[in-house]
């Protein structure tokens, strides 16, 4: 089960249970010659979270994609390792461990990556950290492990999100949120102020946030653009969850898809 450690709410707090995994797949997988890839993976995480308790962020993220990478491809004989990728994504109890450790890989990517955007103020950072959450919920779901606490654990950090982010968006420069709408495709060209632009980047960015009503704003003077919403795990982290009439079979295809996309390509 999931557990909720007392502390910083952007400290990684989603219980770790590595060997007892390890020991469960121990005697299925000790024949295979990519077993070591597991033992690995469990090290660079550990790596990667005293590098973040270091505040060594970059050198974090570096480590979680390496443990990323080795813990999808992780035996080299192709019907195990097809066995074992669909066990990660498959919505039943079958490898309930593995999709909890898999979540909090993409939980502490996620933590780093926040720590980075109220650093650097780059609001892509932002955006993937909001996307591992939800990318987190669902494997955690497909687990039978999003009880109370996993909530509790994810809900503070998309909370923490959509504050930096009310606060983030606005500070941005005219010519960056041009720059992010372009790359969606969005010209603007009617656009005159900030607000104008904003209207059309919160709802591509996909964060918990939303523009304050003009009424609002009108009694605000110039106080905030934006504000959280209320209920960021409800509106946003649960984006990815199996969908009532969407079959498993794709489900599992656009779960694992998201996965690889994290995966650097010198990794594959």
């Amino acid at each position: 089960m999931c557990c909720v450690m007392q502390g910083d709410p952007c400290n990684c707090d989603l219980q770790e249970g590595s060997s007892d995994s390890i020991d469960i797949l121990s005697k299925w997988a000790v024949g295979d010659k990519g077993w070591e890839r597991l033992l690995s993976s469990v090290s660079l995480y550990a790596i990667a979270r005293h590098a973040y308790q270091e505040a060594e962020y970059d050198e974090a993220i570096i480590a979680l994609e390496e443990s990323l990478a080795l813990r999808l491809f992780a035996y080299a004989d192709q019907k195990t390792l097809d066995r074992w990728q669909q066990g990660l994504v498959m919505p039943n109890s079958m490898f309930r461990r593995q999709k909890m450790e898999l979540a909090n890989t993409l939980v502490l990517r996620a933590d780093c990556l926040l720590q980075l955007a109220r650093e650097q103020r780059d609001v892509d950072d932002l955006t993937e950290a909001m996307e591992l959450l939800q990318l987190a919920t669902a494997l955690l779901k497909a687990g039978d492990e999003l009880g109370p606490d996993s909530i509790a654990a994810i809900s503070r950090r998309a909370e923490t999100i959509a504050s930096v982010a009310a606060e983030l968006l606005p500070q941005l420069k005219i010519s960056r949120v041009q720059e992010v709408l372009q790359q969606h495709g969005i010209a603007c060209s009617a656009c005159s102020s900030k607000a104008d632009f904003l209207v059309h980047l919160v709802p591509l960015l996909r964060l918990p946030v939303q523009l304050v009503s003009a009424g609002m704003q009108s009694r605000l003077g110039d106080g905030p653009l934006l504000e959280p919403v209320k209920d960021p795990f409800s509106s946003h982290t649960t984006a990815l969850l199996k969908q009532p009439q969407e079959h498993i079979a794709q489900y599992m295809q656009r779960l694992f898809f998201r996965l690889l996309t994290l995966v650097p390509a010198d990794y594959l």
